[in-house]
């Protein structure tokens, strides 16, 4: 079985290569790697030219955003199943594509989405582990997003059949996920931890939490999702954070 693995970059030079060790030293080899650098200018494509040896293709150019980039590694790819890391994160242990691939290989044929735990570090320094069983959280699903991202592995034939709608920023992997729906449930790996997740991006402030949730109702709306009660005091929170964010240092 051949897993693609799909970075986005851009200007990251200060933690790609940490990202990039933690996936060369994986124990299983069938791994097609793949970067698509959105025009950095910070020594990101030179680190991208110095791994060249673990690195099966790579594009720099300037993109539309996350799910754009994305979309570019997608039609590259040519692995079984796709997972999509951060710059700034990295694989949990030597072992963990090892142990993800020995799951799939045994999954039924419909799975479309398998995700394991995270490890998500703040910017403050604390860090929480992230993952919870499908049946916990899939009436919060129609909610926000529940499954973390950097714990996700999508079958190659959903993510060819959708793409990304790269007209969202931030909601763009949640769409994908609501989509797959219609063909499997989600199925969760509890005894796996995949990745450390630096929680630093946009969509982890507090003050660009009301951003988010619009975007996570834009999604439901065109899905034919109704509006729920728990979207409805998550998006007064983000009203809340919004609001202090003029006033306080709201840090995620």
């Amino acid at each position: 079985m051949k897993l693609s693995i799909i970075i986005s970059t851009l200007n990251i030079a200060k933690t790609l290569q940490r990202c990039l060790d933690s996936i060369a030293v994986q124990n299983y080899k069938n791994i097609e790697l793949i970067l698509i650098d959105g025009g950095s200018n910070d020594g990101t494509v030179e680190i991208i030219k110095n791994n060249s040896s673990i690195i099966a293709n790579y594009i720099s150019e300037k993109d539309n955003g996350i799910y754009d980039a994305w979309n570019k590694g997608v039609a590259l790819a040519k692995g079984d199943w796709i997972y999509f890391i951060g710059g700034d994160d990295k694989l949990f242990e030597e072992s963990t594509i090892s142990k993800i691939v020995h799951r799939l290989k045994i999954l039924p044929e419909e799975a479309m989405i398998v995700y394991g735990s995270i490890l998500a570090t703040k910017s403050d320094g604390h860090s929480k582990t992230y993952g919870k069983a499908w049946n916990e959280i899939s009436k919060n699903m129609n909610s926000f997003m529940c499954i973390p991202h950097q714990g996700t592995f999508h079958s190659s034939k959903l993510v060819k059949k959708y793409g990304f709608d790269s007209n969202l920023k931030i909601a763009g992997d949640y769409k994908l996920i609501m989509q797959s729906l219609k063909y499997a449930q989600p199925i969760f790996l509890d005894d796996i931890i995949v990745a450390n997740q630096n929680v630093y991006g946009v969509s982890a402030l507090r003050k660009n939490r009301m951003k988010t949730i619009e975007e996570f109702r834009k999604v439901q709306s065109e899905l034919g999702i109704p509006m729920t009660f728990k979207w409805l005091c998550e998006y007064f929170k983000s009203v809340v954070w919004k609001v202090l964010s003029y006033f306080l240092d709201v840090k995620a």
